[in-house]
């Protein structure tokens, strides 16, 4: 335990800290624990951080190990100046856990070239389970469904079914949280479109191949928490042959080639955290994040269409804007 800079550490075991006078230093009282221990601090007095070594916090509690986690307790019945920061980010958590959202969304995209305006709206529900795979790192699957409508101002209109399964790990290097992803995913699409001399529509199948990994690295800085992070996307998807039916004339139908496509998506965010104790000893979290992708998939794949009299129509593609400002959340 540290009470005030550097004055000296507490390797091993569990810590209890009592301050019923006042104490000041970069991290008023520093506690860094090694190894599977707990730390308990009572503040009865006054525990306040002055910027020594860039160290503002008046409570600060870093787990330096590997073998975490550090158990922590603090009872707040004095004055913390500067801030309550704690590092957990080698903490494995529960043993195995599970999880289950429920998400929905609307979606709308100006015209484009000859991309017409559209909207979309849909569902999806995802669960899964994971569990601790050696000391702190972790391994689990995913299972997810989802629904989807579109429609476009032509009158086109469309309609798709998802499932998806993955598997996911991470693991913590030193500072850096490393997490990847494979995950297979079914679509079963159908659409319809007006074209004045008869009702068309198509139904066929999707297939997508995805990998991903993404790299953390959260830092402190004057009681601010900092999460850079950089990560990948890869997908392949396949489609099988598109053929228009209905009471449209044959000579009208759209027959479509879906070539097998790959796709890389790099992309980055950067998060701001503050946390802050209230005199009852809630702890308030304000963030801030906002990031960049470069999302390759947004430029389509190449469709290839063939005229009733056999003329190919190729390198069709839908190719929205691939650079994309990743919406600012507070």
């Amino acid at each position: 335990m540290h009470t005030g800079p550097n004055s000296g550490s507490q390797e091993n075991g569990d810590v209890t800290v009592d301050v019923t006078g006042t104490v000041t230093g970069g991290g008023g009282v520093y506690v860094n624990n090694r190894g599977n221990s707990q730390a308990t601090i009572t503040i009865d007095g006054t525990a306040s951080g002055n910027g020594s070594h860039n160290y503002f916090d008046g409570v600060r509690v870093l787990d330096a190990g590997t073998k975490g986690p550090t158990k922590l307790t603090i009872t707040k019945n004095g004055t913390v100046n500067g801030g309550i920061t704690y590092n957990m980010a080698l903490t494995p958590g529960e043993t195995v856990r599970g999880w289950f959202t429920v998400d929905g969304q609307r979606l709308g995209a100006n015209a484009r070239g000859d991309t017409p305006h559209f909207r979309t709206r849909g569902y999806s529900l995802q669960g899964g389970i994971d569990a601790t795979v050696g000391e702190t790192g972790r391994i689990g699957a995913a299972f997810g469904y989802g629904q989807n409508h579109y429609r476009d101002n032509e009158g086109g209109t469309g309609h798709d079914t998802s499932f998806r399964a993955s598997l996911v790990a991470s693991q913590p290097v030193g500072p850096i949280g490393l997490s990847a992803i494979v995950s297979y995913a079914h679509d079963r699409e159908t659409t319809e479109r007006e074209t004045g001399i008869g009702h068309a529509y198509a139904k066929h199948n999707v297939n997508q191949f995805l990998a991903g990994a993404q790299a953390v690295a959260p830092f402190t800085w004057h009681g601010v928490i900092a999460t850079p992070a950089v990560g990948v996307l890869v997908s392949r998807i396949s489609g099988g042959d598109f053929v228009e039916q209905g009471s449209i004339p044959a000579a009208f139908r759209v027959a479509v080639d879906y070539r097998t496509r790959s796709f890389v998506s790099p992309y980055g965010t950067f998060q701001l955290a503050y946390p802050m104790t209230d005199t009852g000893g809630t702890v308030w979290t304000p963030d801030v994040e906002i990031g960049y992708r470069r999302s390759d998939v947004a430029k389509g794949g190449a469709v290839v269409l063939t005229a009733a009299d056999g003329t190919v129509f190729d390198d069709n593609r839908v190719d929205l804007a691939r650079s994309n400002i990743l919406p600012a959340r507070a």
